[in-house]
C-alpha cells in the first residue's frame, strides 16, 4: 500500500481492517462488526483485538503523515473519515 510515495508494509489483517473502514467510510463500525467482517469470528466483549489493530493502523497510516484518518466512537466502534466529507463546505 502506498500513501503519497511512501510504502506502507499492512499485515494481511490491518490490510483486512483498513479494507473493511474505507468500504464503509463514514459509517460508524462497531467492534463487532469488524470482529465478524475481518476476523469471521464472533465479538468477545472482553478482547481488545480491535482496539490494538486500529492502534496500529493509525501509527502506520496516519501518524508518519500528521493525519487523523479514523475516529474512535466512545462505547460504540470506529468510523474512518470520508475525505469528501471533510472537504465539503460547512
Amino acid at each position: 500500500m502506498f500513501r503519497t510515495d511512501q510504502a506502507i508494509d499492512l499485515t494481511g489483517k490491518e490490510f483486512a481492517l483498513l479494507e473493511c473502514l474505507m468500504r464503509h467510510a463514514g459509517e460508524v463500525l462497531t467492534r463487532t462488526m469488524l470482529t465478524e467482517r475481518v476476523w469471521d469470528f464472533a465479538h468477545d466483549g472482553d478482547s481488545n483485538l480491535i482496539d490494538v489493530h486500529v492502534r496500529n493502523l493509525r501509527m502506520k497510516i496516519d501518524r508518519p503523515f500528521g493525519l487523523d484518518s479514523i475516529d474512535t466512537v466512545r462505547r460504540v466502534g470506529y468510523r474512518l473519515r470520508d475525505a469528501t466529507l471533510d472537504d465539503a463546505p460547512a
